[in-house]
């Protein structure tokens, strides 16, 4: 019997198969994370350096897509190695442009939040909330990093430019 064995993956589709559960995982949390950010980066421009109250189901739903992307994020690194990808110059283009596309988005947020909002901090008598939200950013922006780094990693797996010299 020379075929394969029914049901049984090879090592190298199981690799692949993992690594893109994974990432569609971390998508997932990353569609979820910008859905419920979305109406507070809304408010923050319409508000002009005045305080928004974000609901607490947003703040918790935000906190568990955070959990869900990083465990992802962590496992995909740790276990499922990046699969042999198709040289494809537009997949990469695609892949490449959606990494830079994730990070602006990223600074954007970042941007509007600091230079709107930080100068109306000082006169805020609630630091602990202060401190839990700011918290909540550095890791909404750092997960977003994670992922742009994931569309680079990918882009760059489909890139023959390297083996050809171009």
């Amino acid at each position: 019997m020379t075929g394969p064995i029914q049901g049984y993956a090879a090592p190298a589709e199981r690799t692949a198969r993992r690594f893109w559960s994974l990432f569609a995982i971390q998508t997932a949390a990353v569609c979820a994370l910008v859905y419920l950010a979305l109406p507070a980066f809304v408010a923050i421009a319409d508000s002009l350096g005045h305080a928004v109250e974000l609901p607490p189901h947003r703040l918790i739903g935000m906190a568990a897509a955070l959990t869900v992307f990083h465990a992802a994020y962590w496992s995909r690194l740790r276990w499922a190695p990046m699969p042999i990808m198709p040289k494809n110059i537009l997949l990469t283009h695609a892949f490449l442009f959606l990494n830079r596309l994730s990070f602006v988005f990223a600074a954007a947020f970042f941007s509007l939040v600091s230079f709107r909002h930080l100068p109306a901090l000082t006169s805020s008598p609630e630091v602990f909330a202060m401190a839990a939200r700011g918290a909540l950013l550095l890791a909404m922006l750092f997960s977003l990093f994670c992922y742009s780094l994931e569309f680079d990693r990918i882009g760059k797996a489909m890139d023959d430019e390297a083996e050809d010299g171009r």
